[in-house]
C-alpha cells in the first residue's frame, strides 16, 4: 500500500511558488502518511505546472524504488501505486530490447517506453 498526490495547473491558472507548491504537496502526504511509513517523495516540473507525491510502503527493491520515478532522459516521471504482476518477466523482455532501468522496482516498468 501506497499513497500518491499530485497538483496539476492548467496554462489559464497562475503557477504557485516553488515553496508553496511544495508545502501544499508535502501537507497532502502528511494526511496520507500511514499509507507509506518508509519513504517520501516529491517532483516539480520546472514550470511548477505539475507537482507529484508518493509516500512509500517498501516491498520490493527496499533500497532504490522510492519515487516519483522518472525515465532516463528525465522526460517522463510517474508515481505509483500497488505491484506489478509478472514484472520480472515484463523487465526482461523490456531489457532485451535495449532498455536500462535504475532501480529494481516493478513500478518503474510503468515509465518505459516501447517503440
Amino acid at each position: 500500500m501506497c499513497g500518491i498526490t499530485a497538483a496539476f495547473y492548467p496554462d489559464e491558472v497562475p503557477v504557485p511558488s516553488p515553496d508553496s507548491l511544495r508545502s501544499s504537496l508535502d501537507a497532502s502526504l502528511e494526511r496520507i502518511n500511514y499509507r507509506g511509513p518508509d519513504s517520501r517523495g516529491i517532483y516539480i516540473s520546472q514550470d511548477r505546472r505539475v507537482g507529484l507525491g508518493h509516500v512509500r510502503l517498501s516491498i520490493i527493491d527496499l533500497e532504490t524504488g522510492q519515487q516519483p520515478l522518472s525515465d532516463e532522459d528525465e522526460s517522463i516521471h510517474v508515481v505509483v501505486n500497488g505491484e506489478i504482476y509478472d514484472h520480472d518477466r515484463i523487465r526482461a523482455e523490456i531489457q532485451a530490447q535495449g532498455y536500462s532501468f535504475k532501480t529494481k522496482s516493478d513500478s518503474e516498468l510503468i515509465q518505459t517506453r516501447r517503440n
